[in-house]
């Protein structure tokens, strides 16, 4: 079978694998199997945010050991798509991820998306490999590119270079321990010899005003 890629610390952050423990029994959300070139995999997204899947052996139905995942803090959801013709496993919780075979590695990749609240997989002559979902009171029709990557990026435009990024202190964005607080970067930027937008204007209304 594939060998998995996942690190070891993220696999500790689910709460202990698929061995008992002394708090009480999740409850299953969403559970389907994905089979990928060499080994079948059943996927059980949990109702506290967490993935749990092992591995299942095809002859006796036996499964394998257990190991967990935290997605996020709701209800994960399991959907089957297909991207660049691999078959993948959509799973929806606070964020999109997904679940795939690449070069013979296991991949759980979240996606530079905002977190859906239903998916489902469809193919139409405009779009042969999309995914139709919903997020609040909005319909979106999402095509999924660059399977493969590890990262997950946004690309965003910036006036100068930039010299420096610092995290803004979590107490000047929200109240100590309030759930839907964000962490937020200042990018500095800055060139030689450049006039920021606001002189430049101020001279400008100045040169008018004369």
């Amino acid at each position: 079978g594939f060998d998995d890629d996942d690190d070891d610390d993220e696999e500790g952050s689910g709460g202990g694998g698929g061995g008992g423990g002394g708090g009480a029994p999740q409850r299953k959300k969403s559970e389907t199997t994905v089979q990928t070139r060499m080994t079948l995999f059943l996927h059980i997204g949990m109702a506290n945010g967490e993935l749990e899947f092992c591995t299942v052996d095809e002859t006796d139905g036996s499964l394998g050991d257990a190991r967990r995942r935290i997605l996020g803090v709701k209800g994960v959801q399991l959907r089957r798509a297909v991207v660049e013709g691999e078959r993948v496993l959509l799973m929806l919780s606070t964020r999109p991820w997904l679940f795939y075979s690449w070069h013979g590695k296991l991949q759980l990749t979240p996606l530079s998306y905002d977190g859906l609240d239903a998916a489902a997989a469809f193919s139409s002559e405009q779009c042969e490999e999309g995914i139709v979902a919903t997020a609040g009171d909005t319909l979106r029709i999402i095509a999924v590119e660059k399977l493969g990557e590890l990262y997950n990026q946004t690309e965003l435009p910036l006036r100068y270079t930039p010299r420096k990024i610092v995290q803004i202190p979590q107490p000047q964005l929200a109240q100590p321990g309030a759930a839907d607080a964000k962490q937020l970067l200042c990018i500095i930027e800055a060139d030689h010899n450049a006039v920021s937008e606001l002189l430049r204007d101020a001279k400008t209304a100045e040169g008018d005003g004369s």
